[in-house]
């Protein structure tokens, strides 16, 4: 998405990173959390730029309806990327246990990335995604970088109840409203922070 404040146009994390990616990346073995909306605004596509650049993409991981949008709900796709070979990982599925990477996704890479676009409500999962995945990469000693985005609904309205212990699920892993005002990359702060995952967490905002 694409946005301006005054005169200034809004920049994508991805566009940041993509700058420079080395700077941030390194030579570290990269697992992608993306999806069709992992695009630059002038629609360069963060997998094929970082490969493009020499990063060693190692892994790539789909959320909901799969890395390229077309799996139906409840349905996981694993496999290859046709257009590189990098295997593919679902983060998606009919168990709780589809939900988060594996060990032997997670002993493919040293750093998940995700940029996915959120749409600003509690419901939608690709935040809890990036949750689980904190929480798996942190146990497994690797990092997470979150290429942020603008939330849609914006940030001066929160609305909503919370959640109520006992009730959590993946349309709701965490206590926040249901129109929460917050960006993925806020999100993924708050929720190391007042959840206790200990992980190693970088927010290109």
């Amino acid at each position: 998405m694409r946005g301006r404040i005054g005169n200034l146009r809004v920049r994508l994390g991805n566009e940041i990173l993509l700058e420079d990616p080395r700077r941030v990346l390194g030579d570290r073995r990269v697992g992608l959390i993306v999806n069709p909306t992992s695009f630059t605004p002038d629609m360069r596509f963060l997998p094929t730029e970082l490969l493009s650049a020499g990063i060693r993409v190692t892994a790539i991981f789909g959320p909901e309806h799969g890395f390229a949008g077309t799996a139906q709900d409840m349905v996981a796709l694993d496999g290859r990327a046709t257009w590189s070979g990098i295997p593919v990982f679902s983060l998606y599925g009919s168990t709780a246990l589809s939900l988060t990477p594996t060990q032997v996704a997670l002993d493919l890479v040293d750093v998940l990335v995700f940029d996915i676009q959120d749409v600003g409500s509690r419901y939608y999962t690709f935040v809890w995604t990036l949750a689980l995945a904190m929480r798996a990469a942190g146990g497994a000693g690797k990092s997470v970088v979150v290429c942020d985005r603008p939330n849609p609904l914006g940030g001066r309205v929160v609305s909503g109840p919370g959640l109520e212990r006992g009730f959590e699920s993946f349309v709701g892993l965490y206590p926040v409203p249901t129109r929460h005002g917050m960006t993925a990359g806020e999100i993924a702060r708050h929720v190391r922070r007042a959840h206790d995952i200990d992980v190693d967490l970088d927010v290109i905002p």
